[in-house]
C-alpha cells in the first residue's frame, strides 16, 4: 500500500527463480490481503515467501491459516522439508 515500487526487483539475479507480487494502492486487512498473496502463488509448488511490512504480516497469516505451498517445505514428509526458509519479512 505505501509503495508503488518493488525493491527486490532492482536485484533479480540475487534470487533462484523469483516472482514477484505487487499490490500498490490496495486497503486490505491481512486476511483479503493473504488471500490475494495465495492466488497468485497457486501455480508454482512449493516457495518461499520474503515480504515486506504487511507483506509479510499478510505472509505470516497465509503460513498459519491456509494450507498452501509454504506447507509441503514446513512438513517433515515433504519433499523439501528442512531445505529452505519458509518466510522472511521484513
Amino acid at each position: 500500500y505505501c509503495t508503488t515500487v518493488n525493491a527486490f526487483m532492482d536485484s533479480p539475479e540475487d534470487w533462484t527463480n523469483p516472482k514477484f507480487f505487487l499490490n500498490p494502492g490496495a486497503n486490505l486487512g491481512n486476511d483479503a490481503f493473504a488471500l490475494k498473496i495465495a492466488d497468485f502463488v497457486q501455480e508454482f509448488g512449493p516457495y518461499s515467501v520474503v515480504g515486506h511490512s504487511q507483506g509479510g504480516l499478510a505472509s505470516v497469516h497465509l503460513l498459519n491459516f491456509y494450507w498452501t505451498g509454504l506447507d509441503s517445505l514446513r512438513s517433515p514428509n515433504g519433499p523439501n522439508s528442512g531445505s529452505r526458509r519458509l518466510l522472511q519479512t521484513i
